[in-house]
């Protein structure tokens, strides 16, 4: 075989080489291919290779590179993405894809929004649910519908979120409801809709949320949650509506919240039929909208009793406001209520007045207490089974939890001046107002 033989078969076996992937033709290189072999990705006559052997280390932006190749799902878990900082909608509303991609180095990516974003109600989610757990996210700053609409529920606790800012959408309409409570957020600024339609329910109480400026629909829909989030600093928080829209388990004392920055809190608990809570120390002096606020929601009416009172007592509060109390009934706060319609021309709807509550099989109403105003003992008239006694400031401060005996309720220890009192037994409960002198 002489030398022109031997430069023939070099050629043809090493003469020709893959043209090398860059920024400037990946995503055409995506196209070509998936146009071969749109499942896969097995395009080995294309001038690029088969794609699971690409060698993508000088690509820095994968952003939207799948973005609705539907059918894709082959295997690119070998590439180096080392060099990459953009993953935004890499595999946005790639239905199909959910390959085996936890070993990635995405150590340089700074924005994951809406990388396995799914194309919404009415589509199939995306089916992307990999253990990614060990990723290193710490210079992430945008995770806004990471998952939304995807079937992603995996262990995410250890990951570093230090320096992201913005989890709005995150977990849209996911099965996750993973323990996520060890994050670091405290330079989120946005959590608006983060929760929205999944069944998560995880103690997220110790989260510093100082910097969140938007808690819009955070918990939209999220039917399971009910943890304890009372210590949350939300005093830079200007927007709540729809918080809560139809999170029908929620039910937390949330009253010691600072939410005097807050404008919006229309439909705040909309549907969370479980919530029955005194919100009466709420400065709410900045609001702008509270119209549907608890709109299929009765708070219990001490409960809503003392959240007009305090309301209506604060030095200022903005006028012309619409205020739904949903289904709740009033009474010891009819003045109250009085006070923020006429003075300050709000619009409110509610159950109405009704100062006898839940009357049922034995009815209670009846009941009078004298004397009133009282010194040391309040008597009980017209009933003489055991009763359960609260007795609550206008404020809703619970000052006295005890039993009735022998119709008697020892009122010496309570300083002076106006209280509500509520009554009840098995069937039914009252609430009736007294002076102690």
């Amino acid at each position: 075989m002489n030398k022109y033989t031997y430069l023939l078969i070099f050629s043809i076996f090493f003469g020709f080489s893959q043209t090398p992937i860059t920024d400037a033709n990946f995503k055409d290189a995506i196209a070509s291919c998936l146009s071969m072999n749109p499942i896969d990705g097995m395009c080995s006559s294309s001038q690029w290779g088969a794609m699971p052997d690409w060698d993508v280390s000088n690509v820095t932006d994968m952003s939207s590179a799948f973005i609705f190749y539907s059918m894709f799902n082959g295997d690119i878990s070998g590439w180096n993405v080392s060099n990459v900082t953009n993953m935004n909608s890499m595999f946005n509303s790639a239905e199909a894809f959910n390959q085996n991609i936890g070993s990635w180095n995405v150590s340089n990516v700074t924005t994951m929004n809406a990388m396995f974003n799914g194309m919404g109600p009415g589509f199939p989610a995306n089916a992307f649910n990999q253990d990614i757990g060990s990723w290193d996210v710490s210079n992430v700053t945008d995770m806004s519908s990471m998952f939304r609409f995807s079937m992603f529920n995996q262990d995410i606790s250890s990951w570093d979120v230090g320096n992201n800012t913005t989890t709005g959408l995150m977990f849209w309409g996911t099965p996750f409801n993973q323990d996520i409570g060890g994050w670091n957020v405290s330079n989120v600024t946005n959590t608006t809709y983060m929760f929205a339609g999944t069944p998560f329910n995880q103690n997220i109480g110790g989260w510093n949320m100082s910097n969140v400026t938007s808690m819009t629909g955070m918990f939209w829909e999220a039917g399971s949650f009910n943890q304890d989030i009372s210590s949350w600093n939300v005093g830079s928080v200007d927007s709540m509506y729809g918080m809560f829209y139809r999170a029908t388990s929620f039910n937390q004392d949330i009253s010691g919240w600072d939410v005097s920055n807050v404008g919006q809190m229309g439909q705040m608990f909309d549907g969370a039929t479980a919530f029955d809570q005194n919100l009466g120390a709420w400065n709410i002096t900045n609001v702008a909208s509270m119209a549907l606020m608890f709109e299929g929601v009765q708070l219990s009416t001490p409960n809503y009793d003392t959240t007009l009172t305090g309301w209506a007592a604060l030095p200022t509060l903005p006028p012309n406001i619409t205020f739904s109390g949903g289904l709740s009934t009033y009474c010891n706060s009819e003045s109250a209520r009085n006070t923020l319609i006429n003075t300050y021309g709000w619009t409110i709807t509610d159950g109405g007045l009704d100062c006898t509550v839940g009357v049922e099989d034995y009815d209670i109403s009846e009941l009078s207490l004298y004397p009133n105003p009282a010194r040391h003992t309040l008597f009980i008239k017209g009933y003489n089974e055991a009763l359960d006694a609260m007795i609550f400031d206008l404020l809703g401060k619970q000052m006295l939890s005890t039993k009735v005996v022998m119709g008697e309720i020892d009122v010496k220890a309570l300083p002076a001046g106006l209280y509500i009192l509520r009554l009840s037994n098995e069937t039914s409960s009252i609430t009736r107002k007294f002076i102690k002198e």
